[in-house]
């Protein structure tokens, strides 16, 4: 039973392959309900029809041998169009699952995260979009937090100089870029960052 299980989980990853397999299903069996109107309905005629008995007896073999088979048909199809669509649809479930995960740790503050798809995987293009923009995110971040602690630096050997020469005004703007510091890095804090790898 745990195989089963895990392998039904490898190929089911997404609520959007139960919506693909209803769409097949529901086609499957508009089809099917034709189907059944060509093959039962001139038999069917003739049972309602004024004709001799032994053709009516010949129908009535004919409906009953026709519903027997199309039964079986109609549910050993159902089963693999299920299976199937749920099959060819892992492909793009796959990365649909992997573009909300990574959404939510982008939006943890986590721009350290990247989507990485299967070889055979869709919307590849789409996953390559989305690393192109966390890229940049984690550049630009990168860049204001380096900022942020030279700064930081500065006005750490700045601060007490002026403090004991007593230039208060300067003081006072100086102690206001600080402030504005502090809070630049409490913004900052909240994302993780990994350094870009620049190719020559």
């Amino acid at each position: 039973m745990a195989k089963r299980g895990s392998l039904w989980r490898r190929y089911y990853i997404h609520e959007i392959q139960k919506e693909y397999a209803m769409i097949v299903i529901m086609l499957l069996l508009a089809y099917t309900f034709i189907l059944s109107l060509s093959l039962f309905g001139p038999p069917a005629i003739k049972l309602f029809s004024d004709i001799p008995l032994s053709e009516k007896l010949e129908a009535s073999t004919q409906v009953l041998v026709l519903a027997d088979r199309l039964w079986v048909a109609l549910i050993i199809s159902l089963f693999l169009s299920t299976v199937i669509s749920i099959y060819v649809t892992h492909r793009v479930a796959g990365p649909i699952y992997r573009f909300e995960q990574t959404i939510k740790r982008l939006l943890l503050g986590d721009i350290s995260v990247r989507i990485k798809l299967r070889e055979n995987d869709r919307l590849v293009y789409l996953s390559n979009l989305i690393n192109q923009m966390t890229d940049n995110m984690s550049s630009a971040i990168g860049d204001l937090k380096k900022e942020t602690v030279e700064m930081k630096e500065i006005l750490d050997k700045i601060l007490p100089e002026l403090g004991t020469q007593g230039q208060k005004d300067i003081l006072k703007s100086v102690e206001g870029v600080a402030e504005h510091r502090d809070r630049i890095e409490k913004v900052l804090a909240k994302f993780n960052v990994t350094p870009i790898k620049k190719t020559n």
